[in-house]
Formats: C-alpha cells, structure tokens, sequence
C-alpha cells in the first residue's frame, strides 16, 4: 500500500506522503460503509461497481467482469481486504498510466520523435 503515493520509490513514506494516502484511504473505507448496503461486511459485485464509479473509477464490464473473478469469493461477493486490495491497485494503475500519459505528451511536444 506504500507505493500508492510514494513520490520518490524509496520504499518509505514521508509524512506529507502518508497523510495524502491516509485521506484516501479515510476516503475508500467510507465508500465501502456506504455501498455495503446490508451491513455484511461484504460488497456485492454490483456494490463494487457503484463504489469504484463513486471513488472516480470509471472501469468497462469486461474490466469489471475480471476483477470480480479476481476478488470475489463463490457468492460474487468481496470483502473488506479484498475490497481494499482491489482499490489499491486500481489507484497505482492509473497513477502509472497518468505518469505515461503525461511523459508520452510532454515527448511529442519537444519533439523527441523527429
């Protein structure tokens, strides 16, 4: 979970770092209160999906599908840490992509192609 803000990839996590990802995470476990409808301790995959669109995650059905074959357990439902797990990585992932984007925009502006 420490590589979901760390800035510098040292493996440790300054305060400045820690308190942005403990909002977030303040934030993902307020989302899982909310959208854990029945008070079971588990999301249902359909709750997943309305929770990862809430938390800004926009993913399509076949993303979706597989996540729920990743993190659901035989009732299609998902816990607590699965839940967290899931959500942490989803962040990483478009934390990496953000970075690639932008570094692959900034290279076609100075034209490093030509």
């Amino acid at each position: 979970m420490t590589a979901v803000k760390q800035v510098d990839n040292t493996g440790k996590m300054e305060f400045q770092e820690f308190k942005v990802f403990w909002d977030k995470m303040k934030k993902w476990i307020m989302l899982f209160l909310s959208f854990d409808t029945d008070r079971s301790g588990k999301m249902s995959s359909y709750e997943l999906r309305t929770a990862l669109k809430a938390a800004g995650m926009n993913l399509n059905n076949q993303l979706l599908q597989l996540i729920g074959l990743r993190f659901a357990d035989d009732n299609y439902d998902i816990d607590f840490d699965d839940y967290l797990t899931c959500i942490v990585r989803l962040e990483n992932m478009f934390s990496t992509l953000k970075k690639l984007t932008y570094s692959l925009e900034t290279a076609v502006k100075i034209n490093i192609y030509d």
